[in-house]
């Protein structure tokens, strides 16, 4: 499962760019969520991390919580120069990954904190249910926190993908931010671009 693999390289790190591709019997029911990527010194942007669907998939993946967890699908806790790409095998436009959050609380599907940077979510399908409407705290089905750290949450990319309701339940926000900002503070979210997205 994917957590298995992240933490294989928490403890190992990368000695190249690395791939983690999702094959078509590929079940999120297993994993530990949130699915989390925390700062590592072995992953930058010469030894960057993808994950994405094989080439081989034709059908739509899902990475979703279950069993009513109250915690968002995916994490990005400092993590660095990692991207999710929902297309198989990377290339096309059709989108084969879907991460879902049915918990209509406070709960992002999405989160980025603690100066998560240089991060790309691409041509994914992107669903939420969070109807509360926070000031915001981590509400929107992506959300872009606060950090303990020096440096904000800074140059993450959301691009092409669809940011939309998860069945009925209307997610109140579709992308937010940390509203706890100091002019001229490298601690604000800086540089992050939403681009040919739906929402």
């Amino acid at each position: 499962k994917l957590t298995d693999a992240l933490a294989y390289i928490n403890a190992n790190g990368l000695n190249g760019p690395a791939f983690l591709e999702l094959q078509s019997n590929y079940t999120s029911a297993t994993e530990t969520y949130p699915i989390t990527f925390r700062s590592n010194a072995c992953i930058g942007s010469v030894n960057s991390l993808t994950i994405r669907p094989a080439a081989s998939v034709v059908s739509t993946l899902i990475i979703s919580p279950t069993g009513g967890k109250d915690t968002a699908a995916i994490r990005f806790d400092g993590g660095q120069y990692v991207t999710i790409d929902g297309r198989p095998g990377g290339v096309g436009t059709t989108k084969r990954l879907s991460i879902v959050n049915t918990l209509t609380t406070a709960i992002s599907t999405v989160f980025f904190l603690n100066e998560a940077s240089n991060n790309t979510v691409t041509f994914c399908d992107i669903q939420g249910a969070s109807v509360t409407s926070v000031s915001p705290t981590t509400s929107g089905v992506v959300f872009f926190g606060g950090t303990t750290g020096v440096n904000g949450n800074d140059n993450n990319t959301i691009s092409s993908c669809d940011i939309h309701s998860a069945g009925a339940a209307l997610p109140a926000i579709g992308i937010g931010a940390n509203n706890a900002t100091t002019a001229g503070s490298a601690a604000n979210n800086d540089g992050n671009i939403i681009t040919g997205c739906n929402i």
